[in-house]
This record gives structure tokens, C-alpha cells and sequence, in this order.
């Protein structure tokens, strides 16, 4: 979306849906600038927009990190962070991160009814899309460690409450009486040898 185009109000924003880290060039302007000044309520189609609070990329720079701002509500800066940029001569190309919701990248003036499009294969050299299978490679590890951790501490669990029972028990056993205590016939009986042998002596 471009600050040339404003939504009439919170109900009629149109939100971007872009998939985060990976190059993207938009083609609603000549070069594909962020605006880097606050925009106003609604500009950009969206009540939360993002801008360049920074210098725009210089060929010279060639990839480089820009700050930019969330705006929200009456505030312009309401939330800072930093994107990877780069400037291919004839146009500019921005490393989308995450955002939050309904939060639009906010571009200049169009030259055209605006549109984004990926840029898979930028035209600047040395643009490869190294960092998105990297970003993925460690979220999956992490999720795996995750899930690893996870089942440690069920099995971990388990055996502390076998051990537990297994302790339960055995004190139960203990703190039975004996045998012959418990069970009359085995009281008698030996009340009756004891008497025997008395008899005999």
C-alpha cells in the first residue's frame, strides 16, 4: 500500500498478508521507496502502518540494515525495529520480518494501481535467499529440542512416580505385623507347640 491511498475508516483497512523473511519488491512505484515520513490516520489502507525512519538505501550501501517504525494510533514510533535493505540501481528491495497484526508496509506515492510482487530471483547480485532456509533450520531445531525436552521430563515423571510407589510399598510391608500375629490359625498353632514342648520338658 502506498499514503496515496487512505481507508475511510477501522472497518474498511485492507490488511497485507506476506509471507515473512524473504525478498520483496513492491511495484506500485518507480523505485519502490518506503515512505520515510510518519503517515497519517488510515494512510496506506491500514490504522497501523510501517515506515522507513531512516535514509533511504544507497547503491553504495548494497545490503544494508534500515530502522523502521510501527505507527499506531497517535503515536509515529510506537514500536522500532530494524530490516534488511537494498538498493538495485533502478529499484529497492526489502526483507519483510514479521509484523504485527494488519500492520501494512507503507510505500511513496504510485505510479499505478498498487501491487506487490516477490522478487524470487532479485536482480542484485549476490541476493540469494540464504537467511529464510536458515531462519527455518533453526526453528525446526529448536522445535525438535523442544519436543526432546518435552519427553525427558514425562519420562522423568514416570520413573520419580514408580519410585515413589515402589517406596509406598515397601513401608507398607514394613509396617505390617508378623504372620502369625495376623492370622489366628497360625496363632494357635504355634501357641499349641509351645505348650507341647513345655509338656515335655
Amino acid at each position: 500500500m502506498t499514503v496515496a491511498y487512505t481507508a475511510s475508516d477501522r472497518n474498511n483497512v485492507t490488511c497485507q498478508t506476506l509471507a515473512p523473511f524473504r525478498w520483496y519488491r513492491y511495484t506500485g512505484t518507480d523505485e519502490g521507496y518506503l515512505t520515510n515520513a510518519c503517515p497519517e490516520d488510515f494512510q496506506c489502507g491500514s490504522y497501523s502502518q510501517i515506515w522507513l525512519n531512516d535514509s533511504l538505501p544507497d547503491v553504495n550501501e548494497g545490503e544494508t540494515l534500515k530502522s523502521v517504525c510501527i505507527r499506531k494510533k497517535n503515536s509515529c514510533c510506537a514500536a522500532k525495529t530494524t530490516i534488511r535493505a537494498k538498493n538495485c540501481t533502478d529499484f529497492v528491495i526489502y526483507f519483510i520480518i514479521p509484523v504485527p497484526d494488519c500492520a501494512n508496509y507503507c510505500y511513496e506515492a504510485p505510479k499505478e494501481d498498487p501491487a506487490l510482487s516477490s522478487n524470487k530471483d532479485p536482480i542484485c547480485d549476490g541476493d540469494v535467499e540464504s537467511f529464510p532456509a536458515l531462519v527455518w533450520i533453526i526453528i525446526i531445531s529448536l522445535g525438535l529440542l523442544l519436543l526432546l525436552m518435552g519427553l525427558l521430563v514425562f519420562v522423568r515423571g514416570r520413573l520419580k512416580r514408580k519410585n515413589r510407589l515402589q517406596t509406598e510399598e515397601g513401608n507398607e510391608i514394613k509396617n505390617l505385623p508378623p504372620l502369625y500375629d495376623r492370622d489366628p490359625q497360625i496363632k494357635r498353632t504355634r501357641f499349641n507347640r509351645n505348650m507341647l514342648n513345655n509338656t515335655r520338658i
